[in-house]
């Protein structure tokens, strides 16, 4: 924990993900796991899910653009101590991460790659998938696939 004058500030910790609405994955599953070890979460979201506990049912990937904005604001505001990676959507959202993490020199970078949901959907195109595993992997301090 950092202290700011008198007062201890935790961690700030970014997940950039996709969001799964019933809080089972995704940045949501990640805030809820930082809180838990007194850590303050953000997040940048990379695809949002149609998906419950059964399934995906379809994927929305936010634009590069998008996700570019996100990632900037929050730098701009916060000391982000850590950065997690996990689901990415496709090959413009990794390349853009590719290029913030270059920004940004963070020391602590933990990529789980998601590629498919464990009921099959896939989660990466295949030049997403061919850009991780050639470029972002080698940014990552610690690597946990699944």
């Amino acid at each position: 924990m950092s202290t700011n004058g008198h007062i201890a500030v935790p961690p700030i910790l970014l997940t950039i993900a996709g969001f799964d609405p019933s809080c089972g994955a995704g940045t949501a599953a990640d805030l809820k796991t930082f809180a838990a070890y007194g850590c303050y979460g953000v997040a940048a979201i990379t695809s949002l899910t149609v998906q419950n506990t059964q399934g995906v049912e379809a994927v929305h990937n936010m634009s590069s653009a998008e996700l570019r904005e996100q990632l900037d604001i929050l730098a701009k505001d916060c000391e982000i101590a850590a950065v997690k990676i996990g689901m990415l959507g496709n090959r413009g959202n990794a390349v853009v991460v590719g290029e913030f993490l270059d920004a940004h020199k963070f020391t602590i970078v933990v990529h789980d790659p998601v590629m498919k949901s464990s009921s099959g959907t896939e989660l990466l195109d295949a030049s997403g998938v061919k850009y991780v595993a050639t470029e972002l992997l080698k940014r990552a301090s610690v690597f946990t696939p699944n």
